[in-house]
């Protein structure tokens, strides 16, 4: 495993990106350039990674909305995941990650028709489109699970794949995103074995947080640091082990640096105390 994260703050070049990397503890990085980046600059932030023993675990394809209802915008979100594909696969990344695409105005936001049988086929055929555009043959193409919109449990993370049937379609997680009930809450642990018995094969890439139930009405749960909630990440790390060596494990949704350095040394004291 290799724990990491996204680096803070605007990107100052190669230099500045490893030191605050490796001040953080980090072996895995989101890629913080975009297909937009001038190919020198991505070309000298790829170098200094690898010199630096860093993995790019991901380049996003963040604020892009596939299923948009504006056709504008749903095939300029396609374009621009396409090239964020190219990327990843230039540079090498385990995967180029997005969610599934929602039918709200918000992109990453819940629907009505969220968990319908015709969004799933849709879904389906949107990551197919991506895949079949770039034929990518080092990285991956893969959505991260969601509490309100598909892939939302281990279960249909499985049909995805099989739906989907292109060998670039990869696994993604975080299992803290499945957790949207207080029923999960109390069996997150059930919850992650499950993901990896269902998926476990396919992921590439892995978010870490932690979950916390709150007591005030109806139900709120909330997202908080490692180590601070309820979720059991011993049985996260024991299923992780059990993937290659060099899957990552990215701490993310943090605030300052302190809390990113915090968080990836109590991962690495949790996974020793493990081994």
């Amino acid at each position: 495993m290799r724990f990491g994260g996204s680096v803070m703050g605007p990107y100052a070049g190669p230099d500045a990106f490893v030191a605050m990397a490796k001040e953080c503890g980090f072996r895995a990085v989101t890629f913080p350039l975009s297909y937009q980046s001038p190919g020198a600059q991505i070309d000298a932030l790829v170098r200094s990674l690898k010199d630096a023993d860093i993995l790019i675990a991901e380049v996003g394809a963040w604020n892009n909305n596939p299923l948009s209802p504006d056709k504008a915008e749903k095939q300029r979100s396609l374009e621009n995941i396409k090239k964020q594909l190219e990327l990843a696969e230039y540079i090498g990344a385990r995967c180029c990650v997005n969610v599934a695409g929602s039918h709200s105005a918000q992109w990453d936001g819940p629907a009505p028709d969220a968990l319908s049988p015709a969004v799933f086929d849709e879904v389906v055929a949107t990551v197919q489109e991506i895949i079949d555009a770039v034929h990518p043959q080092k990285t991956g193409y893969s959505l991260e699970t969601m509490p309100f919109m598909i892939p939302h449990s281990p279960d249909s993370y499985a049909a995805l794949i099989k739906a989907i049937n292109r060998p670039a379609f990869v696994g993604h997680l975080d299992t803290v995103n499945l957790i949207n009930s207080p029923e999960r809450y109390y069996r997150n642990a059930a919850v992650t074995r499950d993901c990896f018995d269902k998926f476990g094969d396919s992921i590439r890439s892995i978010h870490v947080k932690d979950i916390i139930l709150r007591t005030s009405l109806t139900v709120h749960l909330d997202e908080c640091l490692v180590g601070q909630g309820g979720y059991d990440l011993t049985v996260l790390l024991r299923n992780a082990a059990k993937l290659p060596p060099d899957t990552p494990m990215l701490v993310e949704h943090i605030n300052n640096q302190q809390d990113y350095k915090n968080s990836v040394a109590y991962l690495n004291s949790l996974a020793a105390a493990l081994a």
